[in-house]
């Protein structure tokens, strides 16, 4: 899998392949309906780092209830710290924008100028 993900993620260093997936990015663009549009966005909004440590702890604070222990809520702050010590770094050495970064395509990434982004977000 690690080899695969280096692998993708080197490929879309390349001039060609970059190329290609900006028009299919582009092409995509032009043809979403609008109502498409509106449930990738509020999926997308789904994944954010907010929403699902709170999910998590409305989780573990029902399981710690249930159990009558303190220990599913131990859990959560470490796991969410772990998930940010492993992405960002990737966010960070991988330099990638998102689909519609406000930013010429072939203008490299400054760190932490317009978030950080990998693999994509939808804006």
């Amino acid at each position: 899998m690690v080899a695969v993900f280096v692998g993708i993620t080197l490929a879309l260093g390349l001039a060609p392949v970059r190329q290609l997936d900006l028009a299919v990015r582009d092409l995509a663009d032009a043809h979403r309906p609008y109502a498409a549009d509106v449930v990738a966005q509020n999926l997308n909004r789904l994944g954010s780092g907010g929403l699902l440590t709170s999910a998590c702890l409305v989780l573990a604070a029902a399981i710690g209830l249930r159990r009558r222990s303190w220990w599913p809520l131990a859990v959560v702050g470490p796991a969410f710290a772990l998930t940010t010590v492993v992405i960002l770094p990737l966010k960070l050495i991988l330099d990638r924008p998102a689909p519609h970064a406000p930013m010429p395509d072939d203008v490299a990434v400054r760190l932490f100028a317009h978030g950080q982004s990998f693999p994509s977000a939808t804006r």
